[in-house]
């Protein structure tokens, strides 16, 4: 059933000049089961909506741990950037099937669990806007280099595909699936995660840490050794895509709505 508040659907997304008031940054949502919730279903609860969630979870906890055990590497597999987003996609696919699975269960109780809601937000836009931008940083600056034979660990053309191309795309079918809104200050919490991923690789560097070639650095646009300046700039870069792609998500957002405001959908 459709839910007007004040003649309009509560579900309608703010303006986009609105998302850049200071209070926009937080997680504040007025409907907590939206989370829990595609935005396509039309009763309270989806059996539909459950399974497609634990498929998910199943398909990239399969590859995950396939993935992470073949190319284990003593311990290098853990170092590249393109492997955290890959956890972060397991993490948020699983969680967001037993979230949804509790509500199944117990909705009432589920909607109280705002730390649980607020925890999947973040989780969500940061899996989103990561996975694109590991897309984006593998082709443009990692997969030339690999193209002449040095690559430290060589996945086959399916994993590689699958890591680099496939988080990007089902990240943003799901995008378009689920019911909770996308936040443009909300590219905090991605460029938290690549922040954090830098100050690893600076600190792999001081600590002398190598890659399983030897070299003291994990990507060559981050060779602190030798470029420092080129790695100042792929640090900027990055920050810039984050935000790119954060803005991106949320007209994908505000298209999801339109076109679930056209089929009568919006709740």
């Amino acid at each position: 059933m459709a839910e007007i508040i004040g003649g309009i659907y509560r579900q309608e997304p703010i303006s986009f000049w609105s998302e850049f008031e200071w209070k926009h940054f937080g997680w504040h949502h007025n409907a907590r089961e939206d989370f829990f919730k595609s935005q396509w279903q039309r009763s309270e609860k989806s059996y539909g909506f459950l399974f497609y969630r634990w498929f998910l979870a199943i398909i990239f906890g399969i590859i995950f741990l396939v993935h992470i055990i073949k190319y284990f590497g003593k311990g290098y597999w853990f170092i590249y950037f393109t492997h955290w987003g890959f956890t972060l996609c397991a993490v948020t696919t699983l969680t967001g099937a037993l979230y949804v699975s509790t509500y199944h269960v117990a909705p009432a109780r589920m909607i109280r669990q705002t730390a649980l809601a607020n925890s999947y937000w973040v989780s969500s836009i940061t899996n989103l806007v990561i996975s694109y931008a590991i897309n984006l940083l593998y082709w443009l600056t990692v997969f030339p280099y690999e193209k002449t034979g040095n690559r430290p660990l060589k996945v086959n053309t399916f994993f590689n595909i699958w890591s680099h191309v496939l988080p990007s795309l089902v990240n943003t079918i799901d995008h378009m699936v689920v019911a909770h809104p996308t936040r443009v200050f909300h590219f905090i919490y991605p460029l938290i995660f690549g922040m954090f991923y830098v100050l690893f690789t600076i600190t792999f560097y001081c600590v002398g840490g190598t890659d399983p070639l030897g070299r003291r650095f994990i990507y060559k646009v981050l060779d602190f050794s030798t470029k420092p300046l080129q790695g100042i700039v792929t640090v900027c870069m990055i920050i810039c895509i984050l935000m790119s792609c954060t803005i991106l998500q949320y007209f994908f957002y505000r298209m999801r709505v339109g076109i679930a405001r056209k089929m009568k959908r919006l709740q």
